[in-house]
């Protein structure tokens, strides 16, 4: 099958967004696809228009995919670009088909953090919320509605597309996986006091719960450190939201460099924390487990489709900050819980792989398609998906 993936993100394996769409095209490629990747860079006529890029690229990408469309057999789409083209297709039956992917459905993300906002953990201005429900709520939901199949990463993107718009057999879920090279080379035996924290310095990563944790934390060990990486901000930015009795136990790295750089962060640090409000199916979460470090995180999106409570690590409600606290603590004062805890999330990690997530993914382009297929071979054994079932993990 000849297969386009698109989405409105520079082309950049490391990033989130790109290394899911070369983990998987690769994967798919593996499988006796032909796979074309489309980014940002694809669009160079867009530049021009700046911040209305984003505005005018669903309609680009229409154009190109109806001029091209005798190239390829199906095209997968990133959510917020897929309304102008699902929709001709739905009348111009010629054209093909399209999977709309959802990494975390927009509209559930939205409505998440208008909840927190109104609990004061969250910042929703009035004009994001007007410009959500005037342009992002039109496309991503639009494309969800239009598009042939459907492919999302967690339970609850699941349950919140099929109550809503479309029928449970038109959508597809499965987590994201875990890179061979992100494995540990064998378990740990010892775990330190020093947290991990990675992601942007938002309101939905829970940067406004992350300070109250660790003011709570350093009160019962004060010999406890913070690591936050990937913030995106200054380290002045990010420290002025701590307590000045905090900032020495903390250190801000604005970027990493490398993925190299990423795996040593990981391999460094004892205890990963994600405190977030809202997830889909977190890549930092999977990668740390992956390299064998005790989780603590906050029960939200596809996060219990893939640690099981007190087994592969602690959930805690989201925006609770005392029960993160209280996870926290009990592996630092309970060592060998946290080493049982860290070698169960390495074990889980290893069962998550790219090969799986891009079965799914095939799934949905055979079930749009009509097309049949042997299917990726990830397990040394024929596969293929019958096209009306979904292929998916049960919640944990």
């Amino acid at each position: 099958m000849k297969i386009v993936m698109v989405s409105f993100v520079s082309d950049n394996r490391w990033t989130g967004m790109g290394k899911w769409t070369y983990q998987i095209s690769e994967s798919l490629a593996a499988g006796g696809h032909s796979v074309e990747r489309w980014f940002s860079e694809d669009f160079p006529s867009l530049v021009r228009f700046g911040r209305l890029a984003r505005h005018m690229y669903p309609f680009v990408l229409a154009w190109n995919l109806i001029y091209r469309r005798k190239e390829f057999d199906a095209v997968v789409i990133h959510e917020p670009g897929g309304l102008p083209y699902g929709f001709l297709r739905r009348f111009w039956r010629s054209l093909p088909p399209c999977v709309c992917m959802c990494h975390n459905v927009e509209s559930h993300v939205f409505r998440t953090m208008l909840a927190w906002a109104h609990l004061g953990l969250s910042k929703v201005s009035k004009k994001q919320q007007f410009t959500f429900y005037i342009w992002n709520r039109l496309h991503a939901d639009g494309a969800i509605r239009f598009a042939d199949k459907v492919v999302c990463l967690s339970t609850r993107d699941w349950v919140y597309v099929t109550t809503r718009w479309r029928r449970p057999c038109d959508v597809f879920r499965k987590v994201n996986g875990a890179a061979r090279e992100d494995i540990s080379a064998g378990p740990r035996v010892e775990l330190g006091e020093r947290v991990l924290f990675v992601g942007g310095w938002l309101d939905i990563k829970g940067r406004q719960v992350l300070p109250k944790i660790w003011e709570m934390l350093l009160a019962r060990r004060p010999k406890a450190t913070l690591s936050i990486v990937g913030s995106g901000q200054p380290a002045e930015l990010v420290l002025a939201d701590f307590l000045p009795a905090q900032r020495a136990s903390i250190r801000v790295i604005p970027r990493v460099k490398s993925p190299a750089e990423m795996t040593g962060l990981y391999f460094n640090h004892d205890i990963f924390l994600m405190p977030s409000l809202g997830e889909g199916s977190p890549l930092a979460l999977i990668e740390a487990m992956a390299t064998g470090m005790a989780v603590v995180i906050s029960d939200v999106g596809g996060v219990p489709d893939i640690v099981r409570a007190g087994v592969d690590g602690l959930l805690f409600p989201s925006g609770d900050a005392a029960a993160a606290c209280e996870a926290l603590t009990q592996i630092l004062e309970d060592r060998e819980l946290g080493i049982r805890l860290a070698h169960a999330a390495e074990r889980r990690a290893r069962e998550l792989t790219w090969e799986e997530s891009a079965a799914c993914v095939e799934a949905a382009l055979f079930a749009a398609t009509g097309k049949h297929g042997a299917g990726i071979d990830y397990s040394g054994q024929p596969r293929r998906w019958p096209c009306d079932r979904v292929p998916n993990i049960e919640p944990r």
